[in-house]
């Protein structure tokens, strides 16, 4: 029996038996890759469901249930910035591919600077170090390099990114850089909500948007090109099970609507349950945050995560 599933934009298809976990899957593909099958705790499988959501697997789940399923396989947690230049070179280059194609289609977002530092380290990679290139091809691969967002309001980003590369060394690891430049996004290993904005203490009121919440305990609201942060552990969050909206109350006060409330909840049960998950590599976060559920909410499930529709590009 074989399954197949999606390795950052193309397919991979792996042997199964009925007894096989999640676990065992992702360490197979990551054998077929060369790196270290141990890489798997910062790993998962995740299964498109309804719309652009997707349920995250978890490792001791059977897999021969989902052999009829579109299943992706995605990386869900980053390396501290000063672990990356040891981390195994091919998990550099699939966590890089798969940060690329988020940024590239504007599922994360991040300021033109960070884009172009980002876009400077993908030319290393593709076409190495400046001085080997001639550099007239790069009007034609400006798209593959920026999201098209950034391209549209900076008419200068071509000649900015020619400029960074010029003067990356010739001894860097682009793959590492890369990374750790990304690492201060706050989104990477994140859960992902959809959400409208519906009231707060600022401007931003009735907007769509997408609500982060991070290992690293940050919850990050994005809408269009707009970015604002919280801390998790600096803001108490308000539960009505029986309505479609939540409160982020802290320094700022923040109220969503969402499609589903029990999507927040699980989030926020997953954020508590996969923390002792990655003790190697990560420090575990402290769960101090306050909870308040104005209704009684019980057999919450698996976690439901935003997926980042792989299947269209």
């Amino acid at each position: 029996m074989h399954i197949k599933i999606n390795l950052v934009g193309s397919f991979v298809t792996v042997q199964i038996s009925e007894e096989d976990t999640v676990a065992d899957v992702i360490k197979r593909i990551l054998v077929k890759r060369e790196i270290p099958e141990q890489y798997y705790v910062v790993c998962s499988l995740i299964e498109k469901q309804f719309g652009d959501y997707g349920e995250l697997l978890q490792h001791s789940a059977k897999i021969a249930p989902y052999v009829s399923c579109y299943l992706k396989f995605q990386i869900i947690r980053l390396f501290q910035s000063d672990e990356m230049y040891l981390v195994n070179d091919q998990f550099l280059q699939l966590a890089q591919q798969q940060i690329h194609r988020l940024i590239r289609y504007n599922l994360w977002l991040c300021s033109y600077q960070i884009a172009c530092q980002l876009a400077t380290c993908q030319c290393y990679i593709n076409f190495g170090s400046y001085k080997q290139q001639k550099h007239g091809f790069l009007t034609n691969v400006m798209s593959a390099l920026v999201s098209k967002q950034h391209l549209t309001a900076n008419q200068n980003a071509q000649q900015d990114i020619l400029t960074q590369w010029k003067l990356l060394g010739k001894s860097i690891n682009p793959l590492a850089l890369y990374l750790q430049i990304s690492s201060n996004l706050h989104q990477f290993g994140t859960q992902i909500l959809e959400c409208t904005l519906i009231s707060s203490n600022i401007e931003y009121m009735g907007v769509k948007c997408l609500l982060s919440i991070s290992p690293f305990r940050t919850v990050v609201i994005s809408s269009e090109c707009t970015l604002l942060y919280c801390d998790l552990n600096e803001v108490q969050i308000v539960i009505d099970a029986n309505d479609q909206r939540f409160k982020l109350i802290g320094t700022q006060e923040f109220e969503f609507q969402s499609a589903n409330i029990k999507k927040f909840i699980q989030v926020i049960q997953f954020l508590k349950d996969s923390s002792r998950d990655y003790k190697f590599i990560q420090k575990e976060p402290s769960i101090q945050t306050q909870f308040i559920e104005c209704s009684d909410v019980s057999n919450t499930g698996s976690v439901v995560v935003y997926d980042d529709q792989s299947s269209d590009y």
